[in-house]
């Protein structure tokens, strides 16, 4: 019988150099905190036997999108790499093109070879990546919960109707605390 701690993943999105990083010439606020949040969970999460799944969003290197995009998460640039700070555990790292990472094929295909059945989130752009992801993920029938310690947005006062729009769309927003809770119970698939 497989083990029931890999039913479970954490997806990290989209935390990379150009959003967070020191040389950022626009980072998000806070993301030091973020940071430090998100290795906690990611901390956490490995020593419960819980994959760790990273994503990183890129632009085509084109000049279409260096121009719109003012040459942030470009393929292949330092920018679109993974924040430096971030715990990189493993070798789970996907690309996407678009908001939801499930527009990558390679992924889903990834978490139903692990026989995957709930994902836990963090990272940015909560509004966007972060909600997207999630809707896909819900979906494709996965239970889904957003670790509300370690999202950020770009305007963090519409935080509140952000975190409404998850609970309307079905999504469990849990905090790290809650996190470590849930994934303390013998019986590891959550009921909701």
């Amino acid at each position: 019988m497989d083990n029931e701690k890999n039913k479970r993943a954490l997806l990290v999105i989209d935390i990379q150099e150009d959003a967070t990083g020191t040389k950022s010439k626009s980072p998000y606020k806070d993301t030091n905190k973020l940071i430090n949040d998100a290795n906690l969970i990611i901390n956490e999460s490995n020593k419960k036997g819980i994959a760790i799944i990273y994503i990183k969003h890129y632009f085509k290197n084109n000049f279409f999108y260096r121009l719109i995009n003012r040459n942030r998460f470009i393929k292949g640039t330092p920018g679109s790499e993974i924040d430096s700070r971030i715990n990189i555990i493993g070798n789970n790292i996907f690309t996407k093109e678009k908001g939801d990472a499930f527009t990558n094929s390679d992924l889903n295909d990834f978490i139903m070879e692990k026989g995957i059945k709930e994902l836990f989130i963090i990272g940015l752009d909560a509004a966007n990546c972060v909600y997207k992801t999630s809707k896909g993920a819900k979906y494709r029938g996965y239970k889904v919960f957003v670790i509300v310690d370690a999202i950020v947005t770009s305007n963090m006062g519409n935080m509140p109707k952000i975190l409404e729009k998850f609970k309307q769309g079905g999504i469990g927003l849990i905090s790290f605390e809650e996190f470590k809770k849930l994934t303390k119970r013998s019986n590891y698939l959550i009921n909701v």
